[in-house]
């Protein structure tokens, strides 16, 4: 499972990083955006331009984070006093958790992305016990 996690951890990084660049593409676009909308008076469309641009990078920032987590646990593996069944829980849940949170994120359907993110936190839960366990079993 371990190594599951490395490759789906920098895939995810990868691909995340893309849509940065795509995000870095459109930024030019939003700025216009935005500002005719300030110069027009039209302030609920700017807060509309904004909110959008708001959503997009922080779904972008949230997947990094998250892919993140999936590499560091991944290293701590080594460490968690689990057996290698729930270790492969672990590793699913963090797996289906990322991309549910950061798919669901981005396209903005918030109950599935609340199921993701309660599948990482439940798996980072998880991952503590298992560091845990190991530091009292010593």
């Amino acid at each position: 499972m371990r190594k599951a996690l490395f490759v789906f951890a920098l895939s995810w990084i990868v691909l995340f990083c893309l849509l940065g660049v795509y995000l870095g593409v459109g930024l030019a676009t939003y700025i216009k955006g935005a500002r005719a909308a300030l110069e027009a008076q039209e302030f609920s469309r700017f807060l509309e331009i904004q909110a959008a641009w708001k959503h997009k990078t922080s779904a972008h920032a949230h997947a990094l984070c998250l892919s993140f987590l999936v590499l560091f646990l991944a290293l701590l593996m080594p460490h968690m006093a689990l057996s290698g069944k729930v270790k492969v829980i672990l590793g699913v849940f963090l797996i289906a958790g990322t991309v549910l949170a950061n798919v669901f994120g981005w396209v903005n359907v918030p109950p599935v992305m609340a199921v993701g993110d309660i599948l990482v936190i439940l798996a980072t839960l998880l991952a503590l016990w298992g560091v845990l366990r190991a530091k009292v079993e010593g």
